[in-house]
């Protein structure tokens, strides 16, 4: 059984120690060596951090990290997770933008999206996006049309970086040809981190990351 002292460590691995170990928040209070402040604090972390762990199995390499349920554009790092929904092939197609992307772009600063109703084909604009190293469109996935855009993100583009999988996603889409626009999208646990291994070594290794 790891001491108080183990589990107030720091985050490993981008989880925190508490949330690996499951350690009950109850234990905090009677640890010594956290402060009450530090102890409301890795309560809000340990929130946080179950819930990914609940929601989602990654694909992780240095610092970037991937749902592998979603499924992925290798061009524009956008992800297209599946929905249920009314339309004809039973899904919707919510939209935003990868980890990976987001440290490629730098810090967003705004986002600008086309209104709900709108259609879109597959590799078309259906907004666009600025931020520190990049300035330039928003690439469909997949094609169909808009059913629901984030205000949320428009408002506040920095979901787009602290919660990219969260609130930073962008527009709902009710797509029109599903099966044939996810052939070329990377997916799979094992493709997508085969993929991120191998994007994330060519990024560094061009100096393309937006300096933190």
């Amino acid at each position: 059984m790891a001491s108080c002292r183990d589990r107030a460590r720091p985050k490993y691995g981008g989880f925190s120690t508490l949330a690996l170990s499951a350690t009950k928040w109850t234990d905090l209070k009677v640890c010594p060596y956290i402060s009450q402040a530090k102890v409301r604090r890795r309560r809000i972390r340990l929130r946080r951090d179950l819930r990914l762990l609940e929601d989602y199995f990654m694909a992780r390499y240095e610092d970037i990290f991937l749902p592998d349920e979603f499924y992925y554009d290798s061009k524009d790092h956008l992800w297209a997770k599946l929905e249920g929904g009314g339309s004809s092939t039973g899904h919707l197609v919510r939209v935003g933008l990868d980890v990976f992307g987001q440290k490629a772009a730098g810090t967003a600063a705004y986002v600008k999206l086309l209104p709900a109703g709108k259609t879109v084909a597959k590799g078309r604009s259906f907004g666009s996006l600025e931020a520190g190293k990049y300035i330039g469109p928003l690439k469909a996935p997949v094609s169909g049309k808009i059913v629901e855009v984030n205000q949320e993100v428009i408002d506040n583009p920095r979901h787009v970086n602290t919660d990219p999988y969260g609130k930073g996603w962008f527009v709902v889409i009710e797509p029109n040809n599903l099966t044939e626009d996810l052939k070329d999208l990377v997916q799979g646990a094992a493709g997508i981190q085969e993929w991120l291994e191998k994007e994330y070594k060519e990024y560094k290794e061009k100096g393309l990351f937006a300096e933190k």
